[in-house]
């Protein structure tokens, strides 16, 4: 299963959010439409910036 981590900035915050996700589509619109979110729902970018890194497995 391929994981994604993700980074949200908001520049109305000046803040970074990092999350995980096999699913980055669907977690990526949660981001969007969920105004009780507690990083998505105080920032009020209407375009944050996001970044993201697939990975397969942990390694240790």
């Amino acid at each position: 299963m391929v994981h994604q981590v993700y980074v949200l900035y908001s520049r109305f915050l000046d803040r970074f959010y990092v999350g995980s996700t096999s699913d980055l589509e669907i977690r990526m619109e949660f981001h969007c439409t969920s105004p009780g979110h507690k990083f998505t729902g105080k920032a009020k970018d209407s375009n944050s910036e996001y970044f993201f890194r697939s990975f397969s497995a942990w390694k240790s």
